[in-house]
């Protein structure tokens, strides 16, 4: 019913679902807090040094919750390689964007930063 209103829906096992979860959490982790810290939009971020060993460093560490986490099906885990690739991806297409927790923290409001990146640690 999605793909027929024009809404481009696919219909996808629980695996793959729990991957996509997986590198989105990798690239909201990497991109949020940063974005928000040093006050620039998401391309900037892994034009750094910094930037790319912190992101490096936070997918490294996703990889291996990831892979402790029981399976949610036969899909492989992401590797940590695979969500930097995912997080490059992510700031390439939306270099222009600020992000999330950038807006709250410019507008003065709480950030997400506890549940990202607090979760995986």
């Amino acid at each position: 019913r999605f793909a027929a209103a024009g809404l481009g829906a696919v219909v996808e096992g629980g695996g793959q679902t729990s991957r996509r979860l997986w590198l989105k959490l990798a690239a909201n982790a990497v991109l949020n807090p940063l974005t928000a810290l040093w006050n620039v939009r998401n391309g900037e971020v892994l034009r750094r040094p910094d930037g790319r060993r912190i992101a490096a460093d936070v997918c490294a560490e996703i990889a291996q919750v990831c892979a402790a986490a029981p399976p949610a099906a036969a899909t492989p885990s992401p590797s940590a390689r695979e969500l930097e690739a995912f997080v490059e991806d992510c700031a390439s297409e939306n270099a222009d964007n600020w992000s999330s927790m950038h807006q709250d923290l410019h507008h003065g409001r709480r950030t997400e930063v506890e549940h990202l990146n607090g979760w995986v640690a």
